[in-house]
């Protein structure tokens, strides 16, 4: 009789266990976390929406500047929020303060309050992250190389591996570079290097030719592929380069284009992917590296 009590006895556990995980997951977000903020806008280049309170937890996914969102809960300089359907936490330090409880019209983030999540346990946000530069003030981005190269003649350049790719400019023989990664060009049997360089205190990432550099060992350097498309649900800033110091592109990628991207690249502040277009306004293939955000459809192979 006790082993049949015992039976019954976790089964009733079992079943109060998920009857208390289901109200959990339709009860209203509000009803369970306490927060003096309602409400936050995300600022200008948008903010990437990830599943834990810290810099390089999983992003679900990017949203747009200006989007206003809704506060659920608040830990430590982070805020968890609803957009679109997808919830998770958004740093502090890419949104703005837009209503509190019981006043509205702020103008920044402010102070965290601490409070312990009601989604679970969370786990104390670790420090944002700090991309590591690489020797000579490189820097270092996830998924290519970092290996010093030396040009053997002036670097002329193109925004892609092909001479059909935009030409942004021609620099001297002793400028300092670091190539990243390289891309087959069938039609002419070359190999064309990307490579990253600073120039005016800005950031570039360019392509030449493997001609233009001696001793670089090219085994060393991921080969480009095509690893999803995209289209951009509204007009895009054009960047030469996936960080915060890039330099700005003169054009901008206009809204509804559909794009090959060609790399993922996670920053301290945002993310960003590399596209492929073609533009039909210049008559000129280009690459260029934009916000992720900017992105509304993704399809990665």
């Amino acid at each position: 009789m006790a082993i049949v009590n015992n039976k019954v006895l976790r089964r009733v556990l079992a079943s109060l266990f998920s009857l208390c995980t289901v109200l959990l997951l339709v009860l209203p977000a509000g009803s369970l976390a306490s927060t003096d903020v309602l409400r936050v806008r995300a600022v200008k280049g948008g903010v990437s929406l990830r599943t834990q309170p810290y810099e390089d937890a999983p992003k679900i996914r990017g949203i747009h500047s200006d989007y206003v969102l809704d506060v659920y809960d608040e830990r430590n300089g982070w805020y968890y929020v609803s957009y679109k359907g997808d919830r998770g936490w958004v740093t502090g330090s890419r949104v703005t303060v837009v209503e509190r409880r019981g006043s509205s019209g702020s103008s920044s983030a402010g102070s965290s309050s601490g409070r312990s999540s009601a989604y679970g346990s969370t786990p104390t946000p670790r420090p944002a992250s700090v991309r590591p530069s690489g020797s000579g003030g490189f820097r270092s981005f996830s998924g290519f190389a970092n290996i010093a190269a030396r040009p053997n003649r002036k670097l002329a350049t193109r925004t892609g591996p092909a001479t059909r790719y935009d030409e942004p400019g021609t620099y001297a023989q002793d400028t300092q570079v670091r190539a990243m990664s390289k891309a087959y060009d069938s039609g002419n049997g070359i190999w064309w290097i990307q490579f990253q360089m600073r120039y005016r205190g800005q950031v570039y990432c360019l392509y030449t030719g493997l001609k233009r550099f001696d001793g670089l060992d090219i085994s060393q350097l991921p080969t480009e592929k095509v690893i999803g498309r995209c289209r951009l649900s509204m007009s895009a800033e054009a960047y030469y380069a996936p960080c915060e110091d890039a330099a700005r592109n003169s054009w901008d990628v206009p809204a509804n284009t559909q794009c090959d991207i060609y790399a993922v690249v996670t920053g301290s502040g945002s993310d960003y992917i590399q596209v492929e277009f073609y533009d039909s306004v210049h008559g000129t293939w280009r690459r260029a590296w934009i916000k992720e955000w900017y992105a509304d459809e993704e399809y990665f192979y």
